[in-house]
């Protein structure tokens, strides 16, 4: 029985927002078992089989922009050079005066012809800006994207160009995974501390299944609705397009910028393919505030994602339902922000407030798609850890309950100071840090602590 008489107008105001929240977390659920409606759809998702290595016709140059990463870039490095497709050149997109992550650079890709590496002086740093000083020197077919921290399946490229050869596609986005479910203590932590750290490190299982469903079945939804909002790495576009597009859009959120643009102003083919052992493994923020943390991440993209929205270049999209989709995507931090604050208004409302039993049903209605959705989280935590060879302790199931709304009040604020960053103007990039978290021995351990031979003078990327 309600406790507080109610107007009939805040009464409505709240029946609003549960039908709000209950359209977007059913249409949630639908897209997040997209890609896992029958053992076919998901078969269908998967790479073709590799090309031989003696029929491989295309040439690819893999983009790697760095920027205090002097614990991770050496492996990155390492693992591009191992290509097993004939024809890669890897270019580093450096940043003049960053010494550390530069020696490094040089470190790893001494002694390879595959290897370039670009330094540049920026008067702002920001990715899109690295990437386009890498472009000038790229010469592959297509060009492809890394991250500093990737881990990458070797081959790789053969699958991609498989791909390409049967689909014809202009631009391929290959599956991207967080594969830690913790942070990681260190060495010699007392067990004190090792539980403090577990405790810290709550958030990482949310995160990687953030990850999980989206490259196993929303992007394919995506893909099949005419609007992709590309990932940051592992997406291969053909340098031709590129090039005509002078590169990347000077935005925070350059790979969703680039999607958009695609998408809208020319006649390109899309896809998409998702399959655990060839998809690029990465680490979760090391920590959930301050810098490099997941907090700063998601306001860059709150950022990026309003900006593109406010250009307003998607409402050029063909259809009605593509730019519906293009709208719901680039408002989702705040319809994210919305939801995080009216949950809790709302169940607050149905059990305190004076009204008709059936108003006060339809308020608890959101979490019927609410309680399938973290259900269908826990099972997918199940297939995460067989398909990654991780371990998922009950603690991670426990957190996953517990955790999820905790988890949507942290994206909800993020949004919110994202917005008031632009409103602001406060354009500068909110570089996320790498620890090395996804790969089995700590990267700040692994960092040789030698000086560099001079580069010899003449070999691919000495001229910097």
């Amino acid at each position: 029985m309600g406790i507080v008489a109610v107007w009939p107008s805040w009464l409505t105001l709240f029946a609003a927002f549960s039908t709000f929240m209950l359209v977007t977390s059913a249409l949630e659920l639908r897209w997040r078992i997209f890609g896992w409606r029958t053992p076919q759809a998901r078969a269908e998702m998967a790479f073709p089989a590799a090309v031989a290595r003696d029929r491989a016709r295309r040439s690819f140059s893999l983009i790697v922009p760095a920027l205090d990463e002097p614990h991770v870039i050496g492996d990155t490095i390492r693992t591009l050079v191992r290509q097993t497709h004939p024809r890669v050149q890897v270019v580093v997109s450096l940043v003049e005066g960053d010494e550390a992550t530069v020696r490094q650079a040089r470190l790893a890709a001494a002694g390879s012809p595959r290897v370039e590496l670009v330094v540049r002086r920026y008067a702002e740093r920001s990715k899109p800006m690295q990437l386009n000083a890498a472009l000038g020197v790229c010469t592959g077919d297509y060009v492809g994207v890394f991250d500093a921290e990737d881990d990458v399946a070797v081959d790789l490229l053969l699958h991609v160009e498989a791909l390409i050869d049967e689909t014809g596609a202009d631009v391929i986005q290959g599956g991207v995974q967080l594969v830690n479910l913790d942070l990681r203590p260190p060495p010699g932590a007392s067990v004190w501390r090792r539980l403090v750290t577990r405790l810290r490190g709550w958030y990482c299982v949310h995160n990687a299944m953030e990850y999980f469903f989206w490259f196993s079945s929303r992007m394919f939804y995506q893909v099949r609705q005419g609007f992709v909002p590309l990932g940051g790495n592992t997406v291969f576009v053909r340098r031709e397009l590129l090039t005509e597009l002078d590169g990347w859009p000077l935005n925070l959120t350059e790979d969703c910028a680039l999607g958009v643009a695609l998408s809208v102003d020319h006649d390109v083919t899309v896809v998409a393919a998702y399959e655990p052992r060839l998809a690029t493994r990465e680490e979760t923020p090391a920590r959930l505030f301050g810098p490099g943390s997941l907090d700063r991440q998601r306001r860059r993209w709150t950022q990026g994602f309003l900006s593109v929205l406010l250009q307003g270049s998607w409402r050029r999209l063909p259809g009605v339902r593509q730019r519906l989709m293009a709208l719901y995507i680039l408002a989702m931090p705040f319809i994210q922000a919305v939801n995080g604050v009216m949950l809790p208004a709302c169940v607050a409302a149905a059990i305190l407030l004076n009204a008709p039993v059936g108003w006060v049903l339809w308020m608890f209605t959101p979490f019927i798609p609410i309680a399938i959705t973290t259900s269908l989280q826990l099972v997918g935590l199940r297939e995460f850890a067989g398909q990654y060879g991780r371990t998922a302790a009950p603690r991670h199931y426990v957190s996953l309950v517990l955790g999820a709304f905790p988890y949507q009040l942290v994206l909800a604020w993020s949004a919110v100071m994202g917005l008031r960053r632009h409103l602001a103007g406060q354009a500068g990039w909110l570089k996320t840090s790498h620890d090395g978290l996804h790969r089995r021995t700590p990267a700040r351990r692994r960092v040789p602590m030698v000086r560099p031979e001079p580069v010899p003078a003449g070999r691919p990327g000495a001229a910097e």
